[in-house]
C-alpha cells in the first residue's frame, strides 16, 4: 500500500511526464538497444551492519542457512529453459555476472539462480525456476514473516515467493518480492539486502506450509538472484522502515529533477524526500526527520509528524519544506523516521548526497547501472545518447566550456578517421521544437577516453568555438532546457555510453536521459522533432564543464588554437586572464556580463602566450564571461566575482 503525503504538483509534473513517454513510444517506437553490464559494485564496506543481526524481538522459529547445498527436504524445478536454482560458494560466472553474494553465512554457501548463464546457454528462451522448502509447522503462530539476506539485479525479470500447504502448489498465494521487482533495468540491490515479507495471510496458524522462491527470467539470459539465511519469524510488533531517499529540485515548469552535482548559479531549492514501509504489526506514529550538512556543518533541520503508516504500507512518501544552497560544498542529508521499540533501527536512516560546485552539471548519481548503445556493429544501429539539463528561470546565464562522456569498458576505440563530438541542444521550456546551440570539437575516441570494469572515465570534449558561432551560441539562459548528446561520425566499432541509476526511483522526477535515433556521418535523423524528451530514466553519463576544465589534448589546442584560464577565481579585487596560442598575434580580451555587455576591454601585443589583469572595483558580484580574439580565433570562460 502507498500513501502520498507530498506537495500535489509533485505527482502533477511526474504523471504529466510518464503520460508524455507513453505518447512518444507509442507513435514513434526508437528505442535504445540497452546493454548489460558487468558487476563493479566491489567488495563489501569494512563494519557494514547486516539487518538480521540487528534484530531484538520476533525470535526466528525455522532457519535455514544452506550449509553444505540444498537442504535435505527441499526441491528445486524448472518453468521454462534449463537449468535451476544450484548452490555455490563463489560469484556467478555468466557474462554478466555479479560479486559473491556477502550474507551472514556465506562462508558456507547459498543459493543461486544465475539466468544470465542459462539465457545464453538456450539463445533465445527465458529460463524460469523455482526452489521449494520441506514443511514447515506454522500452527502456533499468529502472523509469520519470511526474512531472507539477497544480491539480486533486474534487468526484466521478477522475483515471486508462492506460500502453499500443498507440496505440489495445486493451490497457492502469491507475494512478489517488491523491493526486486520494482528496480530499474540493470540496477542491483546492496550487498546484502534483507528482504522482509508478511505472508501471515497464507501461514499463519497452517501446521504444513511450503515455500517456493521462483525467478522469472527473460529471453537470451537476465542477471541472477543469490539468496541466503532464511529464516521465519512471527512480525515485529514495531518496524518502520525508511529508504529511498532523494532530492526533489523542481527547477524548471517542463520537467522536475534531483540534485546531484550542479554548479552555484543553477541550484533552485530543493526538498529532501524520504520513503516509509510499515513491516511492524501496529499502525505507526513516527516523527520523520531531515538534516542536510555541508561538510560536517548542519544547515538545515526539519522534523515532520506521520500520522496513520498502516501495517504492510510500502514506500509511503514524506516530503520536507525545500532549502536552496547558497554556497559550494559537498552536502549530505540524512533522512529517517523514529518510533519507541523499532526492532530493526539498523534501517530507520537513508542519505541523499549532492554537490553544489563551480566546474561541472551532472544531472545523475554517477552509480552506474549499464549502458546504452551508441553505435553497434551488428545489427548496425546508431543513436544521439545524452542527458537534459534545466536551468531554472531564476538563474543568471552561464558559460559551457565542455563536455563529458562516460564510455562503457565493452566500447571499442573509433578506428580511421571515425570521430565522436557532443551537440548541444535546447529548447525554451514551455516552447516547442529542439534548436542546434552548439557542438564541441569532433575526436576520435581512444583506449584512455575508455571506461574500466572497476573505473568510470569522463572523456573530455572541448567547445568548439568556430562550429558553434561564438559565444552567443553557448551561454547557457534562464528558462531553457538543453540536452548535451553524443554524436558519431564515421564509427565503424561498438561504442556505448553508461549510464546511471535512475534519478529517482520513485516515478515522480519525470525523464532526465535522452535518445534518439541518429545518422552515423556527423549529423541526426529525428532528434528536435518535439519538446518531449524520449524518456530514458538511466541516464546516459554525459555532463557539462563550466570554465576551463578538463586536460586539453592537442588536437583540442589545433582545434580551439587559444586555451585560457581565469585567476583567482572567485575574484575579490582584481583577476588576471592568461592565455596561449599556437601562433603568435594580438589579442582583445573582453569581459562582459551575463546579458551580453561588454564591461571591460584590454588589448595585448602580438604574442604565444599573454595576459590581461581587471580589477573589479566597478564590477557587482556576479558572474561575468572572458573572451580572447585572437588571429580569428576565439576562446571564452567564466569568472565570478565575490566583493
Amino acid at each position: 500500500m502507498k500513501r502520498i503525503f507530498l506537495l500535489a504538483s509533485m505527482c502533477a509534473i511526474g504523471c504529466a511526464a510518464n503520460a508524455q513517454f507513453v505518447s512518444r513510444h507509442s507513435a514513434s517506437p526508437v528505442l535504445p538497444i540497452t546493454k548489460k553490464t558487468v558487476d563493479v559494485s566491489g567488495p563489501v564496506a569494512a563494519g557494514h551492519v547486516k539487518h538480521a543481526a540487528a534484530k531484538t524481538t520476533a525470535t526466528a522459529f525455522y532457519t535455514q542457512d544452506f550449509n553444505g547445498g540444498l537442504p535435505s527436504g527441499w526441491t528445486t524445478g524448472v518453468i521454462t529453459g534449463p537449468g535451476t536454482w544450484h548452490h555455490t560458494t563463489v560469484a556467478s560466472t555468466s557474462s554478466y555476472h555479479l560479486a559473491a553474494l556477502a550474507s551472514t553465512t556465506a562462508a558456507n554457501g547459498w543459493m543461486i539462480f544465475d539466468s544470465d548463464s542459462l539465457g545464453a546457454a538456450c539463445g533465445t528462451c527465458a529460463p524460469a525456476g523455482w526452489m521449494q522448502t520441506d514443511a514447515i509447522n506454522c500452527a502456533s503462530h499468529t502472523t509469520v514473516r519470511l526474512n531472507f539476506e539477497e544480491y539480486y539485479r533486474k534487468y526484466n525479470d521478477s522475483c515471486i515467493i508462492w506460500v502453499s500447504n500443498s507440496p505440489t502448489f495445486a493451490t497457492y498465494t502469491r507475494f512478489p518480492v517488491s523491493f526486486n521487482n520494482n528496480l530499474a533495468t540493470n540496477v542491483t540491490t546492496v550487498n546484502p539486502k534483507t528482504i522482509h515479507i508478511n505472508i501471515s495471510s497464507a501461514a499463519a496458524g497452517v501446521s504444513t506450509v511450503y515455500i517456493r522462491f521462483i525467478h522469472y527470467g527473460y529471453p537470451a539470459g537476465s542477471y541472477s538472484w543469490s539468496v541466503d539465511d532464511m529464516t521465519l519469524s512471527e512480525v515485529d510488533p514495531h518496524d518502520v522502515d525508511a529508504h529511498g531517499s532523494f532530492l526533489y529540485n523542481p527547477q524548471a515548469t517542463a520537467y522536475n529533477s534531483s540534485m546531484f552535482t550542479t554548479p552555484l548559479q543553477f541550484v533552485d531549492s530543493i526538498y529532501p524526500v524520504i520513503l516509509l514501509s510499515n513491516q511492524g504489526a501496529n499502525i505507526e506514529n513516527p516523527m520523520v526527520g531531515a538534516q542536510i550538512y555541508n561538510g560536517t556543518t548542519a544547515v538545515y533541520t526539519q522534523t515532520l509528524p506521520y500520522t496513520g503508516l498502516v501495517v504492510g504500507a510500502e514506500d509511503s512518501i514524506v516530503q520536507f519544506p525545500g532549502f536552496k544552497p547558497t554556497v559550494m560544498g559537498n552536502y549530505s542529508v540524512p533522512m529517517g523516521a523514529n518510533i519507541t521499540g523499532d526492532a530493526d533501527p539498523s534501517n530507520n536512516v537513508d542519505s541523499s548526497f549532492f554537490t553544489v560546485s563551480d566546474t561541472t552539471w551532472m544531472v545523475n548519481s554517477g552509480k552506474i547501472s549499464g549502458s546504452y548503445y551508441l553505435h553497434r556493429v551488428s545489427p548496425a544501429v546508431s543513436y544521439l545518447q545524452g542527458a537534459r539539463f534545466d536551468v531554472p528561470t531564476t538563474a543568471a546565464g552561464d558559460t559551457v566550456s565542455g563536455f563529458g562522456v562516460a564510455f562503457s569498458s565493452t566500447s571499442v576505440p573509433t578506428t580511421g578517421s571515425a570521430s565522436v563530438s557532443v551537440q548541444l541542444y535546447s529548447v525554451q521550456q514551455g516552447g516547442a521544437n529542439w534548436n542546434f546551440v552548439a557542438t564541441s570539437v569532433s575526436k576520435p575516441i581512444v583506449a584512455s577516453d575508455i571506461s574500466t570494469s572497476t573505473s568510470t572515465v569522463w572523456a573530455y570534449f572541448a567547445i568548439d568555438p568556430v562550429a558553434s558561432g561564438g559565444i552567443g551560441q553557448f551561454v547557457l539562459q534562464p528558462g531553457t532546457t538543453y540536452a548535451a548528446v553524443a554524436q558519431i561520425n564515421g564509427v565503424t566499432t561498438d561504442l556505448a555510453v553508461l549510464s546511471s541509476v535512475s534519478p529517482n526511483a520513485t516515478g515522480f522526477a519525470g525523464y532526465f536521459g535522452q535518445s534518439d535515433s541518429s545518422l552515423n556521418d556527423g549529423g541526426n535523423a529525428s532528434f528536435g522533432a518535439t519538446n518531449v524528451a524520449t524518456g530514458l530514466t538511466s541516464v546516459p553519463l554525459v555532463r557539462m564543464y563550466f570554465g576551463n576544465i578538463g586536460t586539453v589534448g592537442i588536437n583540442d589546442i589545433n582545434k580551439v588554437a587559444i586555451v585560457t584560464k581565469a585567476t583567482p577565481n572567485p575574484a575579490t579585487s582584481d583577476f588576471t586572464v592568461t592565455f596561449t596560442q599556437a601562433v603568435p598575434a594580438a589579442a582583445v580580451v573582453n569581459i562582459t556580463n551575463t546579458v551580453g555587455q561588454v564591461v571591460a576591454t584590454q588589448n595585448v601585443a602580438a604574442t604565444a602566450s599573454g595576459s590581461a589583469t581587471f580589477s573589479t572595483a566597478n564590477l557587482p558580484s556576479g558572474v561575468y564571461f572572458y573572451s580572447v580574439h585572437s588571429n580569428g580565433g576565439r576562446s571564452t570562460g567564466r569568472i565570478v566575482v565575490a566583493q
